[in-house]
């Protein structure tokens, strides 16, 4: 069925009222939580799973990684271009009822290739989110107060992340308690096969949410037309100076966040002795405390150093100096011998990690043209998920199998990870602060 195009609107449509962005966001925000749980619950289920489907930890990082980025990150490039051509709403629509289904069915999975067949589903539906999301964003408020709605709209993954593990746990706990399952049809279920098949329930009515929304008018918008995929990569290249380190810096900004949120739990697990629920409540209220207080600090020290310093650059300055505090507090993680140091440590690593997110996302769409968000954040997106998602997963755990040969040492080489490769990213991204297209700086 061919979307309804919308792509005619024009320079002259104003910016919707502070109401109605916040609501958009408000709205996106609980799609891009929805799509979290989805996603980090698997972070939970790393034991049941490996001994039940006979996997190892590389063959596990997969399934984190690398299964659900592969579609997540081709298919998100697909996405792009629908977003700068047709209906924003219908996009995340369909998106949302097919990441649905796909996680029910990782639910009835009974081995490795087929759950990894689900997550590849998984990953084809959530890559429609983000890149309609940064587009509506991006027409509901100008660039002084853009960063602080991606900024929250990015505290999905907190919320996510941390409802996966407070509330996932218990649901786990609880679900365990009623073993054995027997479905009508499907037979005899694992508890972890069970929480997929619950996890997949919200979607209808967040589908149904977003489909009552208004779409906003496309602000600044000066075609009919979005211009060509070899339009959109002379501009990338046109300002290759700029987008190569800065790129090349949130590849790395993502591969540090996604190994501190997918090795956590089992460093917690297997170093600490926790139980499964002990790491769902302690790390769960870390992770959403952290991600929450690095994504919007981060938003707040960028607008007040744009608003009363006027500093050059000011967004990506508060992006460099996050990561680099990250893989400074790494170093930390490498000689805690407690529980109580390991939490702080935890924390400031998901603190620090995230300030990056919202303001770098922000500065991207404040130099690219309306017509071109949608796939400028499509190929942003790839690079991010085709990188590091896969990476993030999969760093630690060859430090693990291969450098240390011990799956205790988890947590040393989760910091090493962190401190490689967020040094990479401060290093880059401080690069890309130098080439700063005059015109948003």
């Amino acid at each position: 069925m061919q979307l309804p195009n919308t792509g005619g609107v024009t320079h002259s449509a104003p910016y919707p009222s502070s109401r109605e962005g916040w609501s958009w966001v408000a709205v996106l925000l609980v799609s891009y939580v929805c799509s979290y749980l989805d996603r980090q619950i698997l972070s939970l289920l790393v034991d049941p799973i490996r001994s039940d489907l006979q996997i190892s930890d590389i063959q596990f990082s997969l399934l984190q990684g690398f299964a659900f980025a592969i579609m997540y990150c081709t298919f998100g490039l697909l996405a792009g271009a629908f977003v700068d051509n047709y209906s924003r709403r219908v996009i995340i629509v369909a998106g949302v009822a097919l990441w649905s289904v796909m996680t029910g069915l990782c639910g009835l999975a009974r081995d490795f290739w087929q759950l990894f067949a689900a997550r590849v589903g998984v990953g084809v539906g959530e890559s429609s989110l983000s890149p309609a999301a940064y587009s509506i964003m991006s027409d509901c408020f100008g660039p002084t107060r853009l960063a602080r709605a991606m900024s929250v709209y990015m505290c999905g993954t907190a919320i996510g992340a941390g409802l996966s593990l407070m509330i996932g746990s218990s649901l786990i706990a609880l679900i365990e308690s009623f073993q054995p399952y027997h479905i009508p049809f499907l037979g005899y279920m694992k508890t972890w096969q069970v929480v997929f098949l619950l996890l997949a329930l919200p979607g209808l009515p967040i589908a149904a949410l977003i489909w009552s929304r208004r779409e906003p008018a496309r602000v600044g918008r000066t075609k009919v037309e979005a211009p060509s995929w070899k339009a959109v990569l002379s501009l990338i290249v046109a300002e290759r100076h700029f987008m190569l380190p800065f790129l090349g810096g949130m590849i790395c900004v993502a591969t540090v966040g996604v190994a501190v949120l997918s090795w956590s739990p089992a460093f917690l697990m297997r170093v600490h002795g926790q139980s499964l629920a002990e790491v769902g409540v302690q790390l769960g209220l870390i992770i959403m405390v952290g991600m929450v207080a690095g994504l919007m600090g981060g938003a707040f020290t960028a607008e007040s150093l744009r608003r009363r310093a006027n500093v050059h650059g000011a967004e990506l300055k508060v992006a460099a100096s996050g990561i680099a505090l990250t893989a400074l507090s790494a170093t930390g993680l490498l000689f805690s011998s407690d529980l109580a140091t390991s939490q702080a440590m935890l924390l400031l690593l998901v603190m620090f990690s995230q300030v990056p997110i919202g303001v770098a996302g922000a500065t991207l769409q404040s130099l690219v043209p309306n017509e071109t968000r949608g796939r400028i954040s499509s190929i942003y997106l790839f690079l991010l998920n085709g990188v590091g998602a896969v990476v993030g997963p999969i760093a630690p755990a060859m430090f693990t199998v291969y450098v240390f040969g011990d799956d205790l040492r988890v947590g040393t080489a989760l910091a090493l990870s962190v401190m490689i490769f967020g040094s990479i990213a401060a290093t880059l991204l401080w690069r890309a602060i130098r080439n700063l297209p005059a015109r948003i700086a």
